[in-house]
């Protein structure tokens, strides 16, 4: 009887937390949690119509960008998750494989394997053995234990077992590491490393220092048979539902400069038992130092971003047709109309031969640079604001914050000029409250530069209902 009074409260709130998704919404969406939710919601509407799916980790994420993909008309959708890795990226498709089974025209996947994520690091216990996102991507206790043939063995390897079976009997206990920041701020607010695109791109807006960067090869001696398994699960769950498969060499600045890409070996091992598979060595990129990022672990930026995604289009030959692109983006998001010019506020000067939302900005001593209204976007609805940007000189920040209180979330450009983007684009992502919302671009600074395009659209597939205000 005591035992039943104990777990019959601990069952609810588990319920209450995983299964309805209580932290995330009370809380914030600055959790792994948050994004493999973000993530698994747009994909499951992504699934029925994408042209590419991209699956893998952050140098996905950060690397494959999405607008080269939308300027020729091809429907992409960026799957991957910040720390993934073969075990992440299977769980993925394996929650849109009915909808990928039940097309005609198949997607291309694409899976890109970060060498961490596939070598095993140091005794038990050490190492990314990814059973943090199992709970963000499998959402039943059912989806996990059907893999437990993949994932007992994984768990050993990694010193985990006692983690994995706590997870899979209590989903929720993997929130407890967020007590921490919690008490200490009170929410979560924001987006776990940075928010995502409308395609599930994240962007790094600067240049990496010229620093030396250690150079770790990778061979398959080194590699987890753990993590192999899961990658021959990936690629076997993949063929079965009939679409073309492709490794993506994952594009990291200590590789430049080798003649001989560090994937080589593994493609060739991986194209033994899968023939078909096709291999994009990120040597054949023609990227440059200039290309990645000072976030410390130099992933590619905004510019090194788009290279890549023309290169995929070019190598992989997609192509696209308007007319059906505008259709099936429609079907995923609304776009949300800009007022007049007469509605905006600040030092701007509209430049409509640029485009219908472009303007050069001039402050003196810093202060606003631009401010407008959305019309009303439902309520518990993710948004997007993007900003195609031409930097001058200065600081621009922008702001998201809904008319009648509730939400707020910025994005800061506090780089130094020597190593930011002077040409980049900057998204700020929120969850209405059912207002309007007003965007504003401030400059801390004396600034200068032209914003060459806005765009605000709202994702259909984003709502999850009432949500807690985000604020930051």
């Amino acid at each position: 009887m005591l035992a039943a009074a104990t777990l019959i409260p601990l069952a609810a709130a588990d319920y209450w937390l995983y299964a309805r998704e209580g932290f995330t919404r009370t809380f914030g969406e600055d959790t792994h949690d948050g994004q493999d939710l973000s993530k698994l919601r747009r994909a499951r509407a992504f699934a029925g119509d994408a042209d590419i799916i991209v699956f893998g980790g952050s140098y996905a994420r950060f690397g494959i960008s999405s607008k080269p993909f939308r300027d020729a008309d091809i429907l992409e959708w960026n799957f991957a998750v910040s720390g993934g890795g073969p075990v992440s990226s299977y769980f993925a498709l394996k929650s849109i494989a009915p909808i990928l089974a039940s097309r005609r025209t198949k997607p291309v996947v694409l899976l890109e394997v970060f060498r961490d994520a596939l070598v095993k690091v140091g005794p038990p216990g050490k190492g990314w053995s990814e059973l943090v996102h199992l709970n963000g991507l499998a959402r039943s206790r059912r989806e996990l234990i059907a893999d437990y043939g993949l994932l007992l063995p994984l768990a050993s390897e990694y010193g985990s077992v006692h983690d994995l079976l706590v997870q899979t009997l209590l989903p929720s206990s993997v929130l407890r590491k967020y007590t921490e920041p919690l008490i200490a701020n009170g929410n979560l607010a924001g987006y776990w490393y940075w928010a995502d695109d409308d395609f599930g791109y994240a962007p790094i807006q600067d240049i990496a220092p010229g620093a030396s960067v250690p150079r770790r090869p990778l061979t398959l001696e080194g590699t987890s048979p753990t993590k192999l398994n899961f990658l021959f699960a990936f690629f076997d769950l993949a063929r079965s539902l009939g679409s073309p498969i492709v490794l993506l060499s994952s594009p990291q600045l200590e590789f430049l400069g080798d003649e001989v890409d560090r994937y080589d070996e593994l493609h060739r091992m991986l194209a033994t038992k899968y023939p078909e598979l096709g291999f994009l060595p990120a040597r054949e990129f023609g990227l440059t130092r200039d290309d990645f990022g000072a976030d410390g672990w130099a992933h590619p930026n905004v510019h090194g971003a788009d290279k890549i995604s023309r290169a995929i289009i070019g190598r992989l030959g997609l192509k696209g047709t308007h007319d059906a692109f505008v259709q099936r983006y429609a079907r995923l998001f609304d776009a949300v109309p800009l007022p007049p010019w007469s509605e905006w506020h600040g030092a701007l000067v509209p430049t409509p031969q640029a485009g219908p939302s472009a303007f050069e900005y001039k402050t003196g001593a810093g202060g606003l640079v631009a401010s407008f209204i959305t019309s009303p976007i439902p309520s518990g609805m993710d948004a997007l604001v993007e900003l195609q940007l031409q930097r001058g000189r200065g600081q621009l920040d922008m702001c998201v914050e809904g008319t009648e209180g509730g939400i707020r979330y910025c994005v800061s450009d506090t780089m130094s000029s020597e190593t930011r983007l002077s040409r980049t684009r900057i998204y700020g992502r929120f969850r209405s409250t059912g207002t309007g919302v007003k965007v504003t671009l401030i400059s801390p600074v004396p600034s200068e530069g032209q914003v060459e395009s806005v765009r605000v659209v709202a994702d259909k597939a984003g709502r999850i209902g009432a949500a807690s205000p985000i604020t930051e």
